[in-house]
């Protein structure tokens, strides 16, 4: 990483060096170009429209000679340094002539050339008087030289100087277009320069929209969208009318073919207005908002391009007198583009519209001005010569059309940030959702890496976007009966798992169970993963293993029920014998006490046995009741002796508290809490065992131990059955304690934390025995 840093430095020093050295040199190229004084080419083209006489002739016009001429100059209407328009006439199928007297020309040029710069003339004649010579030419755009190609782009003859200068020039030609005087007299080498820069211009404004128009139909057909393919065709007919409009087409690309060229211009050329309303419609989305307003818009769009048709037809022969143009075409789309655009900037229906049709209508200025302004040079009957060359350069056509395709490209980035957005911030709220559910969700490549996960139990086990989750797991499993971290390290990609179980070491010191579920999926087009979740399950699984142990413990209690029955039927004959004999037999006081500890023992396992036939039989009476603190002293008394004598028991016993309980009942109290607590110091440690009251109404016991604690998912449920932190334990323990604490009509508080040892709280009613024989 540092050594590609180091390399962009280089990279970026190095372009900025080349940068300002290229600054230097075009300052000194500039500088070099700014000492040369440029030539005057004016005397060399010599534009000729507002010097030229006019007349509209419709075939009265035959022969040119010495005869004639005098009575065509007659009709013809004086120029006075305007240049006149035949407007639309033209399909009246009427010519224009006009005439023109050659000025001196510049010295030192031989070649001179007469050209009329109109694209769209059809025919053409040319007649050149001096000193009585009359010298004629005509010029067809489907000419057998123009079909091999050795014609221009537009009408052009070639003089000497000396034939030319002082000449008397007639023109008559008809034209697919607005008839004018657009006549240059030029030398040879300004006329070749003049049509060089048209060219140029002319191939760079159409190449750059048919470049527009493939990229956006690229774009648009892979998105399906209808705005982008509307702009693709909107700029392929804008560049094809220009390029063809401007005599590129029969001249240069289809030379062979004119006709066919024409045909293709004029048929075509509606088209370009008509995608214009297709692009309000879709870039707008009308259809959604305004259907029936758009299947008006669609309905004009789809009718317009037939005009081109009518006007071809027109051009061929066809008898169609009510079709004056293709202007009509032109004229209905600004009209009924721009009026609905303002319609909607002004009230669209929410302030997306608005906002859309304004900026459409921005975009849409350039054309809609120029385009006006060659409607009034079309049908006015003077044109002002910076008019002419000013708005034939179609250089607003082809602004609107990059403004407008820049508009809809920006249009979908626009809808794509948003839609990223919103899809950003349903993964955050999918995210936050899986952080407050049960479960966790991941996704991984095809080498097995996590690229997505999120949830509380994928944390809790370690997982993390990059690291390979087979990895992951195998660092924390315990147990995995199902072999799931084999699965996915041999197969990352191809491992469908179905709830399979693991034993986990997670995050908070606990072992959990985890229950994987995947599938395979596609995050890359030739690739596959893995989307699956994972969930917490411990409980199920110890339920079920408490299910199991349950059952066990079922079959055994029912054994034990039978045992107890035996023992206690052996229990009363050594009570029996024991009294007995201390009473009849004994007179030593040592023989008659350690009599009566088997006599108190013996009883005292009845009780127990009594309790042990309770829980098969409910309806037995409980053992005998005494005060709390005499049971308590004596289960100590019974207890006691099992205690290692590495285990320290402090006492500390309130006398006088008021509750009576059953003395078998506090015995299993105080054997079930002691042995806990002395497995878990593991033998050796402190106990601390302490009565006293709790309040006017109850009585508190409690147990604590300096051992290891418990943690928290263990105490939590310490009081349940079958819940146990140790490998060989019942789990029956504290649950039977919690159960006799029920009886009593008490609660048990177990405190505990890892490290800190245990501390059980039993507090009971000071009405204990009341409250346990009315529990029975």
């Amino acid at each position: 990483m540092a050594s590609w840093s180091w390399a962009r430095r280089v990279v970026f020093g190095l372009a900025a060096a080349w940068i300002a050295i290229l600054a230097i040199y075009l300052f000194i190229a500039l500088r070099a170009d700014g000492a040369i004084p440029p030539a005057d080419a004016s005397a060399e083209s010599l534009f000729m429209g507002t010097r030229a006489d006019t007349l509209v002739d419709f075939g009265t016009i035959g022969a040119i000679d010495a005869t004639t001429l005098p009575d065509i100059l007659a009709r013809m209407r004086p120029a006075d340094g305007k240049m006149h328009s035949a407007g639309l006439q033209y399909y009246k199928g009427g010519w224009m002539w006009l005439t023109f007297e050659v000025p001196p020309l510049a010295e030192g040029q031989r070649s001179w050339v007469v050209t009329h710069e109109h694209s769209r003339i059809r025919s053409l004649r040319l007649v050149l008087v001096k000193d009585g010579v009359f010298i004629e030419r005509d010029w067809q755009f489907d000419s057998p030289e123009r079909k091999a190609g050795l014609s221009e782009r537009t009408p052009t003859f070639n003089f000497d100087r000396a034939e030319l200068e002082g000449a008397r020039v007639l023109m008559g030609f008809t034209a697919l277009g607005a008839m004018r005087p657009e006549v240059r007299v030029e030398t040879a080498r300004a006329y070749a320069g003049r049509e060089m820069r048209e060219i140029v211009q002319i191939t760079l404004l159409s190449g750059g929209l048919f470049a527009m128009a493939l990229a956006l139909l690229i774009i648009g057909a892979r998105l399906r969208e209808n705005s982008v393919l509307a702009a693709a065709g909107l700029s392929f007919f804008t560049g094809h009318f220009i390029y063809a409009y401007k005599g590129l087409g029969t001249s240069a690309l289809l030379y062979r073919w004119p006709n066919a060229a024409e045909i293709f211009l004029y048929a075509a050329q509606p088209a370009f207005p008509a995608f214009i309303l297709f692009l309000i419609l879709t870039y707008l989305q009308l259809p959604r908002t305004y259907p029936r307003y758009a299947a008006f818009l669609g309905i004009v769009a789809a009718i317009l391009p037939f005009q081109g048709l009518l006007v071809t037809a027109t051009a061929l022969g066809a008898p169609i007198p009510f079709i004056v143009g293709n202007t009509e075409a032109v004229l209905v789309c600004i009209v009924l583009g721009l009026g609905t655009l303002i319609w909607l900037s002004l009230a669209g229906a929410t302030q997306s519209i608005k906002a859309r049709a304004r900026l459409f209508l921005v975009c849409m200025t350039p054309i809609a001005v120029f385009g006006i302004a060659r409607t009034w040079l079309y049908l006015s009957t003077e044109t002002p010569p910076w008019a002419l060359t000013f708005f034939n350069t179609y250089v607003d056509i082809a602004a609107t059309m990059m403004l407008l395709g820049i508009l809809v490209v920006l249009d979908i980035q626009r809808r794509e940030a948003a839609l990223k957005r919103e899809a950003l911030g349903n993964e955050a709220r999918f995210r936050g959702y899986a952080e407050i559910a049960t479960d966790s969700y991941f996704e991984t490549d095809a080498e097995g890496r996590i690229g997505n996960t999120a949830g509380r139990v994928g944390r809790m086990i370690g997982l993390a976007e990059g690291i390979r989750l087979s990895d992951a797991l195998a660092a924390r499993a315990d147990r995995d009966p199902n072999g799931v971290v084999a699965r996915l390290a041999g197969a990352p990609a191809g491992a469908e798992l179905r709830d399979a179980e693991v034993e986990v070491l997670a995050d908070d010191g606990l072992r959990h169970w985890v229950a994987f579920s995947a599938a395979p999926h596609a995050p890359a087009e030739g690739e596959t993963g893995l989307r699956g979740t994972i969930a917490d399950v411990t409980e199920r699984v110890e339920r079920r293993a408490s299910e199991a142990r349950q059952s066990t413990l079922s079959a055994l209690g029912q054994l034990a029920g039978g045992v107890a029955h035996e023992v206690n039927n052996l229990l009363h004959p050594m009570v029996n014998l024991a009294r007995r004999v201390r009473d009849r037999y004994t007179q030593d006081e040592d023989a008659r006490k350690l009599l009566d500890m088997v006599i108190v023992s013996g009883r005292t396992a009845g009780e127990i046995v009594a309790g042990v036939l309770n829980a098969f039989n409910p309806s037995r009476e409980p053992g005998a009741v005494k005060p709390i603190e005499t049971a308590l002293a004596e289960a100590l008394d019974i207890v006691r002796a099992t205690i290692p004598s590495t285990v320290r028991v402090v006492e500390r016993v309130e006398t006088g508290t008021g509750a009576e309980v059953p003395v078998g009942e506090m015995l299993q109290i105080v054997s079930n809490v002691l042995s806990n607590s002395i497995r878990a110091m593991q033998g050796a440690g402190r106990i601390d065992i302490e009565l006293r009251g709790a309040g006017p109404g109850a009585v508190e016991i409690s147990f604590a131990d300096d051992g290891p604690g418990m943690p928290e998912a263990i105490r939590r449920r310490a009081t349940e059955p079958f819940v146990t932190g140790r490998a060989n334990g019942t789990g029956l323990g504290l649950s039977i304690v919690a159960s006799i604490a029920a009886k009593w009509g008490g609660t048990v508080d177990v405190q505990s934390s890892p490290g800190k040892g245990t501390r059980l709280v039993l507090t009971v009613p000071r009405a204990v025995a009341e409250a346990k024989r009315a529990a029975e």
